[in-house]
């Protein structure tokens, strides 16, 4: 996770240091030695203005971020916690500290922060990661998976984001297909990588950036070179894997070249070291572009590239699209499919592959013939021949690993085999159990999963020579499912402790068979839950098992490819050469069988990464569906609408045609209303005409597509008859209409379009007062005490009115309700209601057409086809009118003056809470030009105030629909009209 922020802190170290000179403070060598990742020097030069300026909240983040690109935590989280102390309401200062809380395992301190900044327009898809990563160390995969869905969505190309959810996915109690599908969708949707160096004639001599010359010999003939590429050449577990074989390598027929990506600026550690000492052509790449690492990599003219890192921690698995050696393995660490078919091969082992498989791979499989792995810690171990049950007298299970991966169906196995012996034991054992609330919402878990709590043991993790001791605690370990472990089990197994493993469908299930299998245990694999259970009490219980494996197992690993480096090395190697003879022969092809995700899927994100504003990405999501679901209506309809937004009306009528010569029958209704919407964008009103009468079969169409197809009923109504005026009214009404402006000059335009628009019946009286956007709420307040007015209105700058009977509609919503606005909410679910769901929300406004600035849509939100919608509970800030007299109670919340629109809000709700009724008026005629909410830094106090008195959840799951109904109209009072015909009729 780290990575990922390291990535968002160098993109915007750049904009702080230019906010920072923008303040009259010059930072330039700060600003030099960053971007020469000289971050000691910045960090001093910095330190020289902090002295100056000591509560200079900027030069703060600066030097906290310099800290941590360092590698130092405990500095860069000190002055975070500086800058968050120096203001709690900055948004960069609560994310960071946020990050630092939940780095250091006090996850329940961060969650009030995260919901401050849950829907902060800037960091937003940051904040949703550190929510998934939250859920992940709580054991919640399935809202882990959730959360960074939607921040992948919400930053669709941001690769980090991806790895995060592909991986995080792969915890969740999730079918095995569809773990491929979504590594298949990964891969077919990504950016193209688009190559921009070209490569130099001499391939032995390169410069690359910050990269010294490098000298490589001459290829060899007859020498396969073969490069690794990945992130953890350091101590990580990934070095139990990769250093046995990479030391191993035939140098007399191999040529090891390796690639790291450490992203830490840390002095070499021992690991390091050791792969170092391995080989000459060691290189590390993380500080190069995409286009440098591509050049340094085709420059060694690679035979074979193997990726050992997957979609794990950094990496840069989209380079792989291409080809950068003759053939790309990949393996060791990454237990799913890449989802990548230019990836030829995945290493596995005649226990992992099936036949069946062939659903689950974008790669071929590369079937070693013993083992897809080599463990070896390289380093002796301290070992206890007795099972602890010989001397307890009962069994002592234990799970080691990611809590996440502990489905709510192997908890139930838990409790079935602890049932059966109150005496036995279960101790889990994990990293994310440091944090005090980690430990208490899993015993929630537990106990609702009817495990008895005495039985059960919770521990963080063990160091050194402890972490190998207390394997001299346990007898058998219970493997999590579908995830089995990995790493965690090799260590048990090399230390004597048998595991006890269920085995599915593909790799990330099969582990522990293969490593059962390999010792040669197979009877400690099962198939299924019920067999699970029972052997579990079968081996837990059987004492000369226990110790014959405790005696047996760890020599074992000596003499199999599993755990001797040279024997597996050989395997490797062969398997190698005849994938190298293969592609010579032309016989290395990739035919992957994996099915594309269902179509529903791949239209929902379409539409949720379109709505985000990448359209290019949106563009090759929905050419993908189109591929998998040529003749679907709904991959046909999101195309069509792609068209209109880019204006190609002619080219989305052609699709319509085509679509219906391809399926030789009738026109969904769907498709056949874009039609009728193309027909009307280019003015052919009779076709427009014919095409909505030849819709024949509404009544089975959702709500939604009838009320679209009410609206264009509407629209070939009117055509450019004169607009209504307005009635006359026997009762005077004085109205006051405030605007948050900054000059009078704005407000006497907006006065002056209102005035040329609307008729103001007779004895009627309207008065314009400015409101300083800073001070608007306590003008508000005073204007709602000063009782000279009947009716306030609050309209801000970025409306027009354009409906001649805007003073009416007003006085006469006004007789049945104590507020209106032109958008609001049934129901305030979550913060950005406007976004939920069509039943909860409802709207009418007038937006200019994209294609034509001339024109203009009518916009209506909400599956209600009523012009008045009765009981809201939140309306939109942008427009209120309401009587003074009613609510002189309730006051607007001036603490919230830097909260952007959140302040009508939730005066708007306090309305409602108070009993008084709130209305939702859906043809006020109001015009919305460009939004005037600018982003706010320090807008966070409202937020605080709403979640603490509506209690939203910051574990809650955001609600993302953007369905609405639309028509084009010629002008805003043509808009006007059309809106009344609907409501009309």
């Amino acid at each position: 996770m780290l990575y990922f922020f390291l990535q968002k802190i160098q993109k915007s170290l750049s904009k702080l240091v230019r906010f920072i000179k923008s303040m009259g403070v010059s930072l330039d060598k700060a600003d030099k030695y960053f971007h020469e990742k000289k971050y000691a020097e910045a960090i001093a030069e910095a330190q020289k203005y902090l002295k100056r300026e000591p509560h200079n909240i900027h030069i703060i983040l600066f030097i906290a971020n310099c800290y941590e690109l360092m590698g130092k935590k405990a500095e860069s989280k000190e002055y975070f916690r500086l800058a968050y102390t120096i203001d709690d309401t900055y948004v960069p200062a609560i994310y960071h500290w946020a990050r630092m809380l939940i780095d250091s395992h006090e996850s329940e301190e961060a969650l009030p922060l995260l919901a401050l900044i849950k829907d902060d327009t800037i960091l937003a898809e940051a904040v949703d990661s550190l929510l998934s990563a939250i859920c992940m160390d709580r054991g919640d995969a399935y809202r882990a998976k959730e959360f960074q869905l939607a921040s992948w969505m919400s930053d669709f190309d941001n690769l980090r984001n991806a790895n995060c959810y592909l991986f995080r996915l792969a915890y969740n109690d999730s079918k095995e297909i569809i773990v491929a599908q979504e590594h298949w969708f990964w891969a077919e949707t990504l950016k193209p990588n688009n190559k921009a160096v070209q490569i130099a004639s001499d391939a032995n001599v390169k410069i690359l950036g910050n990269l010294v010359k490098t000298e490589i010999s001459p290829k060899k003939e007859g020498i396969i070179r073969i490069g690794y590429w990945g992130s953890d050449f350091r101590d990580h577990s990934v070095r139990y894997f990769a250093r046995p074989l990479l030391e191993n390598h035939d140098q007399t027929r191999f040529e090891v070249f390796i690639y790291s990506e450490n992203f830490l600026h840390l002095p070499d550690d021992a690991q390091t070291k050791a792969y170092r000492a391995i080989t000459n052509n060691y290189f590390d790449v993380f500080e190069l572009n995409d286009d440098q690492v591509v050049e340094l990599i085709e420059s060694h003219e690679l035979d074979i590239l193997v990726d050992i890192t997957g979609h794990t921690s950094a990496n840069r698995l989209h380079l792989f699209q291409q080809k950068l050696a003759k053939v790309q393995v990949t393996g060791l660490a990454y237990p799913p499919t890449t989802g990548l078919k230019s990836i030829d091969v995945k290493m596995m082992d005649p226990h992992i592959w099936t036949p069946q498989a062939q659903n689950f791979y974008a790669e071929s499989p590369m079937v070693l013939p013993h083992s897809l792995w080599c463990f070896d810690p390289l380093e002796p171990i301290p070992r206890s021949e007795n099972p602890p049950r010989l001397v307890n007298g009962f069994t002592t299970y234990a799970c080691f690993g990611n809590i996440a991966k502990i489905t709510p169906k192997i908890l139930e196995c838990w409790r079935d085999i602890l049932q059966s012996n109150a005496k036995d034991k279960l101790l889990i054992q994990s990293t994310a159990l440091v944090d005090p609330n980690t430990v208490l919402s899993f015993r929630e878990r537990l106990e609702s999963a009817g495990i008895n709590p005495e039985q059960t043991e919770l521990r963080g993790p063990t160091y050194g020579e402890s972490f190998w001791a207390v394997y001299k605690e346990v007898d058998l370990i219970l493997d999590t499912y579908p995830f089995n472990g990995g790493t965690t089990s090799c260590f048990a197994a090399y230390a004597g402790v048998p595991i006890l493993t269920l085995s599915g469908q593909s790799l990330i299930s099969r582990v522990g068979r293969s490593i059962m299998c390999n010792l040669g245990y197979p009877d400690l694999v099962s198939d299924s839950y019920e067999d699970y259970v029972k052997r579990a009490l079968l081996f837990g219980n059987d004492i000369d098992f226990l110790q014959d494996f405790r005696t047996n197992a760890p020599e074992r690993f000596k003499n199999t490819s599993l755990g001797n480096g040279r024997m597996f090395a050989r395997d490797f190697e062969a398997a190698c050469v005849e994938l190298l003879s293969r592609m010579e022969k032309g016989i290395l092809e990739n035919h992957p069988q994996i099915p594309p995700l269902p179509v529903e899927t791949l239209i929902d994100r379409a539409q949720t990464v379109w709505y985000y504003g990448n359209f290019d990405a949106a563009q090759r999501v929905i050419k993908l569906c189109l591929e998998s679901y040529p003749n679907h209506v709904g991959a046909s309809l999101f195309k069509v609408k792609e068209l209109i937004h880019f204006g190609r009306f002619q080219e989305a009528l052609d699709t319509i045609q085509s679509y219906q010569q391809s399926v030789s029958a009738e026109l969904p209704t769907q498709l056949a209303i874009q039609r009728v919407h193309l027909y009307i964008l280019t003015e052919q009103y009779e076709a427009a005409q014919k095409a909505l009468k030849a819709i024949s079969d509404l009544a089975q169409s959702p709500e939604e597509v009838k009320i679209q197809y009410k609206l264009f009923q509407a629209r070939l109504l009117v055509t450019t008859k004169a607009p209504k005026g307005a009635q006359m009214d026997a009762q005077v009404r004085n109205f006051e209409i405030l605007v948050p402006c900054e000059t009078e000059a704005e407000l006497d335009l907006i006065a002056q379009q209102i005035r040329a628009v609307c008729e103001i019946p007779q004895g009627w009286n309207v008065r314009y007062t400015q409101c300083h956007q800073k001070y608007r709420l306590s003008n508000y307040n005073e204007a709602i005490t000063a009782a000279d007015v009947d009716i306030l209105v609050i309209l801000q700058k970025n409306l027009q009115v354009h409906n001649p009977r805007f003073f009416l509609e007003i006085a006469e919503t006004l007789d049945s309700a104590a507020l209106m606005g032109c958008a609001g909410a049934t129901q305030w679910r979550q913060k950005e209601w406007s976004l939920d769901l069509p039943e909860f929300k409802s709207w009418g406004l007038i937006r200019p057409l994209r294609n034509d600035p001339g024109k203009c849509e009518v916009h209506f939100a909400g599956r209600n086809g009523n012009k008045l919608i009765h009981g809201a509970v939140v309306l939109d800030g942008k427009f209120l009118a309401f009587k003074p007299s009613l609510v002189q109670k309730i006051a607007f919340n001036e603490e919230l003056a830097d909260s952007q629109s959140l302040a009508e809000e939730e005066w708007s709700n306090r309305v409602h809470m108070a009993g008084l009724g709130v209305c939702i008026h859906r043809n006020v005629g109001l015009f919305v030009g460009q939004s005037i909410d600018a982003y706010t830094a320090n807008s966070t106090q409202g937020k605080k105030i709403i979640i603490e008195r509506l209690q939203f959840d910051p574990f809650a799951l955001p609600v993302r629909d953007f369905t609405i109904a639309t028509t084009p109209a010629d002008t805003p009072a043509h808009a006007v009209e059309i809106a009344d015909a609907f409501f009309d009729s």
